[in-house]
């Protein structure tokens, strides 16, 4: 089997659009993605000006995905990894794990020096967030429906 890393920009996300809704639309999210609403959230992410993905590809599908942006904080750049996700057919196998290690490899080249993201408090995704070193902070999230 033929696998690699691919950086992950405007010119190529959605070849990653399936994946996603295939992992989001399973159990335990159950999001409810039509394939066009992940098409334009993929296009808007990729073209913020400092959007960095990576992204596993093995034998010409990708199996994995990780994507957010940067910004500058006071003691240096900051990076919001906004998605990260592993075909079912290939999680618990340790290529999550490798994913967010070399993203992060990645990241420090480029002087990025810390790695935010949001998830559920009894999501999976938490527990292993925090076996790859990640804490929990005490930030708020915050939401408001408006309406006209």
């Amino acid at each position: 089997m033929q696998s690699r890393y691919v950086q992950i920009d405007r010119n190529n996300i959605l070849t990653f659009a399936d994946l996603y809704v295939s992992v989001f639309n399973a159990a335990p999210w159950n999001d409810g993605w039509s394939l066009e609403a992940v098409r334009e959230r993929f296009l808007s992410f990729s073209s913020y000006p400092s959007f960095f993905g990576l992204g596993h590809v093995a034998n010409s599908l990708p199996n994995a995905l990780a994507f957010g942006w940067s910004e500058r904080w006071v003691n240096g750049w900051h990076y919001h990894l906004k998605e990260m996700c592993v075909a079912p057919h290939v999680q618990r196998q340790g290529l999550g794990g490798k994913l967010i290690a070399e993203l992060e490899q990645q990241l420090l080249r480029q002087g990025i020096n810390r790695v935010f993201l949001e998830t559920g408090h009894s999501a999976p995704a938490k527990t292993f967030y925090e076996r790859h070193g990640y804490k929990q902070l005490s930030l708020v999230s915050l939401a408001k429906s408006i309406e006209a």
